[in-house]
């Protein structure tokens, strides 16, 4: 079957039957872009593919309640290590997992800033 935007449609027009939301159907059309792109060798030239509009950026912060049951369900170690900077910087989870021994002020119980 070849990607086109008739079957992009469908699809997403089947996703949303299923409650998913325009978002959602976003990324999966994305990441199937991304798949077969050419630089994987798979096709010559990235499919052309309607996608839904990026839906609006939702904000919302956790609780202190949330925040601790969050906490206080990372049984293994290693979940702790990294839920615990996540809830203190708010930073995405590839800046806390690519953090460095030298990019921590531990007197200052923080990220190290240049300058």
């Amino acid at each position: 079957m070849a990607i086109t935007e008739t079957e992009c449609h469908r699809y997403a027009t089947r996703r949303r039957r299923k409650g998913v939301t325009d978002g959602t159907v976003r990324t999966e059309l994305h990441a199937l872009r991304r798949a077969a792109a050419p630089e994987r060798g798979l096709v010559g030239l990235a499919p052309k593919m309607d996608m839904p509009a990026r839906p609006e950026a939702r904000i919302r912060w956790l609780t202190r309640e949330e925040a601790n049951r969050l906490l206080a369900a990372s049984k293994a170690h290693y979940l702790r290590l990294f839920v615990t900077p996540a809830l203190h910087t708010g930073a995405r989870s590839r800046a806390i997992l690519g953090l460095t021994w030298d990019r921590v002020d531990l007197p200052r119980r923080g990220p190290s800033l240049p300058g």
